[in-house]
């Protein structure tokens, strides 16, 4: 699937947050999201339950052709109210530039590096001071961790 055609599925779902249930944040297996895009097709209706920004980002990288080279990135932030906050996306590379799929929507071209995925995931967010940010396999495997976006 393209980065397109999952942007097109995902736009399908409304976001729901994670509550208590979840512990407030949880992540669930690509599967979730696939069975609520499948009763969303069948019933016109989407299943009660949490489905948040990492649902989508780990549904998308497990579905995108493995030629786009799909990964989820996280950033995480403090806000102006001091408050803790963090977003997901799935990466993939197209024409040798990164760009990001996901709840907020596909991205424009964001540049050569990961790092610049991070940069305008923040640059989005209204965060005023970057925690870091992460890069995980389509099987939710840790790839990196970044206090800054100089990457080494």
């Amino acid at each position: 699937m393209s980065p397109d055609a999952a942007q097109t599925e995902m736009n399908r779902i409304s976001w729901v947050n994670d509550g208590p249930k979840e512990l407030w944040d949880a992540i669930s297996h690509p599967s979730w999201f696939q069975y609520l895009l499948t009763t969303k097709r069948r019933f016109n209706r989407q299943e009660p339950g949490a489905v948040d920004c990492e649902d989508y980002a780990f549904w998308a990288a497990a579905v995108i052709n493995a030629g786009y080279s799909p990964v989820v990135v996280t950033v995480a932030w403090i806000d102006k109210n001091n408050k803790a906050g963090g977003h997901s996306v799935c990466a993939c590379k197209e024409s040798y530039k990164w760009l990001h799929v996901g709840n907020w929507g596909k991205s424009v071209l964001c540049g050569g590096t990961l790092a610049d995925v991070a940069k305008d995931v923040y640059s989005r967010s209204g965060g005023v001071k970057l925690i870091g940010w992460a890069v995980a396999s389509r099987d939710m495997e840790l790839l990196q961790v970044n206090k800054s976006f100089e990457v080494a």
